[in-house]
Formats: C-alpha cells, sequence, structure tokens
C-alpha cells in the first residue's frame, strides 16, 4: 500500500520536480557544508566561513521548518482526487491559425537575430538590457511548442517553424551565458513524453540526450571555474554543487541575521505583480515593487535568492507554512485538470519545469511572472486573438 501510494506521487511531474529542486538547493547545501567535502577549494573559502557562523541550533530549526513546507506542499497531491472534480474543457487546436501564431512570435526572433552580437558579449554581456527580454520571448515560444506536443499536432512545415524559432532564441540565450532557459526548454519538450504518454517514453534517446544535457552543462562550469587543466571526480560534483551552495548562502545570512521569524508581512511578493507590467512600458519599473533586500536584512554574494530568504522575508515560517499548503494545492488541481483539457496540460506542464530551478532561486519577481505571466496571461491572449481572427476570416 505504501508503494502505491509513493508511486501515485513520482507519477505526478511536479512532485518530482519539487522534490529534486528541495533536495538541491535546501537540503545538499547543508549536508555539503557539515561534511566539509568541499573545503580547501579557493571559490567556496567565503562559502564555509559564513557556514561556520550558524549554530546548530539554528541548522536544527532550519531543517525543522523545511520539511514542513515540504510536507505540506506534497500534501494536497495525495489527497486530492479527480473524481471531484466535474469540470470538462474542450480543446479544438485546429481553430489555432499556425500562420498567425507564427507572425505574433516572429518579433521576438527578429530582435534576437538583432541581438546576437551583443549577447556574444557572454558573462560580459550583463549591460545589454534586452537579455530579459528574449529570455521573456522564449517562454512565450516554449508554451506554445509544448502546446504542439500535447496536442500531436506538431508536424507541418509551419508548426515545425515554433520548433526553429525556440531553437535559435534558446541558442542565443546559452551564448550569452544563461543555461538556466535552456535547461528549462529541455524539460519543457520532454515532460510530456515522460508523464503524460500512455506508453512509457523514457527510451534511450531520452536518457542518452539527458546525459549529454548535464555533460554539457557541468562542462561549461568547470571552464568557467578554471577546473579543466585538472578534472577531477570531486571537482565535478563541486561544479554541479555550486549553484544551490552559492544560493544557500542568502539562507547563511538571513538565518545568522534574522533568526526565525513566525509571520511578516509580504510586501515583495504582493508588489511582484507589478513585474507583469511590460519594460518596454514601463522602463523603470523595479522602483516600483519591493525588492528583498528592502524588506530583510542579508546579503548573497552571487545574487541568487533561496527560497527560504524569499518566503521567510515575505511571510515567516507560519504563514510560509500556509503559503506552501496552497502552492501545492494549486499544482495538484492542475495536475487533474491536465487530464481534461490539452490547453491547461500545457500550461500544466510549463509551470512544472520551472519549479526544480527558478523557484528555489529567482525570487518571486521571476517565479511569479513566469506562471501568472508567462505562461498564463499572455499565451491565452495570443490564443484569444488568433481564435477571434480565424473565425471572422473564415467568415468574410
Amino acid at each position: 500500500m505504501m508503494c502505491s501510494f509513493i508511486f501515485r506521487l513520482v507519477s505526478k511531474p511536479h512532485v518530482v520536480f519539487f522534490a529534486f529542486g528541495f533536495t538541491y538547493y535546501l537540503i545538499a547545501p547543508v549536508i555539503i557544508g557539515y561534511s566539509g567535502v568541499f573545503d580547501g577549494y579557493a571559490s567556496l573559502e567565503g562559502w564555509y566561513r559564513d557556514f561556520n557562523n550558524i549554530k546548530s541550533e539554528e541548522i536544527t530549526n532550519y531543517m525543522v521548518i523545511v520539511f514542513v513546507w515540504f510536507a505540506l506542499f506534497i500534501i494536497p497531491s495525495a489527497f486530492v482526487s479527480g473524481k471531484n472534480i466535474l469540470i470538462s474543457f474542450k480543446d479544438n487546436h485546429k481553430t489555432v491559425s499556425v500562420l498567425m501564431l507564427l507572425i505574433c512570435l516572429s518579433p521576438i526572433v527578429i530582435y534576437t537575430l538583432f541581438s546576437i552580437p551583443a549577447l556574444l558579449g557572454g558573462y560580459q554581456s550583463k549591460g545589454f538590457s534586452g537579455k530579459g527580454t528574449i529570455a521573456t520571448g522564449s517562454m512565450y515560444i516554449l508554451f506554445f511548442a509544448v502546446y504542439f506536443l500535447v496536442t500531436g499536432s506538431q508536424k507541418g512545415y509551419l508548426k515545425k517553424s515554433i520548433y526553429l524559432f525556440l531553437m535559435i532564441v534558446t541558442i542565443a540565450l546559452l551564448l550569452s551565458g544563461t543555461r538556466m532557459y535552456f535547461v528549462i526548454v529541455f524539460l519543457g519538450l520532454i515532460t510530456n513524453a515522460i508523464f503524460f504518454s500512455r506508453k512509457i517514453m523514457i527510451s534511450y534517446k531520452t536518457v542518452l540526450y539527458a546525459a549529454c544535457l548535464i555533460c554539457f552543462v557541468l562542462s561549461i562550469g568547470i571552464f568557467r571555474n578554471g577546473l579543466d587543466k585538472e578534472i577531477t571526480y570531486t571537482g565535478i560534483l563541486m561544479v554541479f554543487f555550486m549553484e544551490p551552495m552559492f544560493t544557500w548562502w542568502s539562507a547563511i545570512n538571513d538565518i545568522v541575521y534574522n533568526g526565525f521569524n513566525a509571520i511578516d508581512y509580504p510586501l515583495n511578493f504582493l508588489t511582484s505583480f507589478l513585474n507583469f507590467i511590460p519594460t518596454i512600458l514601463v522602463p523603470s519599473k523595479e522602483e516600483l515593487f519591493f525588492k528583498i533586500q528592502d524588506i530583510t536584512n542579508f546579503y548573497s554574494p552571487l545574487g541568487a535568492e533561496s527560497i527560504y530568504v524569499s518566503i521567510s522575508a515575505n511571510f515567516g515560517y507560519m504563514f510560509g507554512s500556509l503559503y506552501m499548503f496552497f502552492l501545492g494545492l494549486y499544482y495538484a488541481l492542475l495536475y487533474k485538470l491536465a487530464k481534461k483539457s490539452l490547453i491547461i496540460r500545457t500550461y500544466y506542464i510549463c509551470v512544472c519545469v520551472v519549479l526544480p530551478f527558478q523557484f528555489f532561486r529567482d525570487g518571486f519577481e521571476i517565479y511569479n511572472k513566469q506562471i501568472f505571466s508567462n505562461f498564463l496571461l499572455v499565451p491565452l491572449t495570443i490564443l484569444i486573438f488568433i481564435y477571434i481572427f480565424s473565425y471572422f476570416y473564415l467568415y468574410i
């Protein structure tokens, strides 16, 4: 019975992705800190120095809090039953004008192509403000690429052009040093095949592609950190875990400086929805919302923001528990509805693939924009426009 219960949980993408991100970003750094496995590397001296400032009882409190959050996120997925959901949606994807869709998405690709010289600056291209616009545009294209996958209608020259658009934008971001969106796109394209196909689609090709992706991402990290002259097993592991360690650096400082607040005011969370406003309309929109640094005393040497800090600073650990429960409930309901509607399945897959990474490291400004704007409001607006255009076109 327990095995059946666990199998039902791990068959749900959001549970798998959340469990990975939880282990990778919130638990692994603590284990690495206590084990000292990477102690002695010059690039991690500061991290270990700050880690040693945390008291053992503070680590205990932290572990209790995050495991409670984990349980509260998972609980809705264990008990929400699809039989009680009577909503039935019908999707008629054949009415979508693919040509109109390409026209709507083509400005993103054109802008990307003109921006390639600036993007080729790699990590020196941080001054290029258009990178965020391209990253956002890549998520719009990913939504429709996944949509054609789940509807089984990806054949045809025009529809394949969507994947060409996605490849152009993703490679451009990769050349600029942005690996995160490359991984998100890869996960988005394989999630439907692994979790929603009637047949088990984990073929040797899928495993091979995944292995190649991991090696590729690790190789970039190895060269960035100057470890290519002496590649060791420990060095490769260090590159793999540097991402969560540097992200958790913000949690170290938050615990040391702020302790554990039971309740806080979600100023950063509420104002993060202002990030939905297009930059082209309000170039200085970042001045409108509270940043996490404005409401709590901590610093993150490399800029990444642990989800622990985001939740603690906005809600405190008590209200943070409620947030995690309702977030888990949201994903659980989406999973059930994803089996009834192809549009909802597309949305569900897209919001799942940002769970293992962006949710745990990028703050509410980016995460909320991804799940409510980039994958919901904008794609639905485009689809409604295309449906209306197609309707009038048929009756002209």
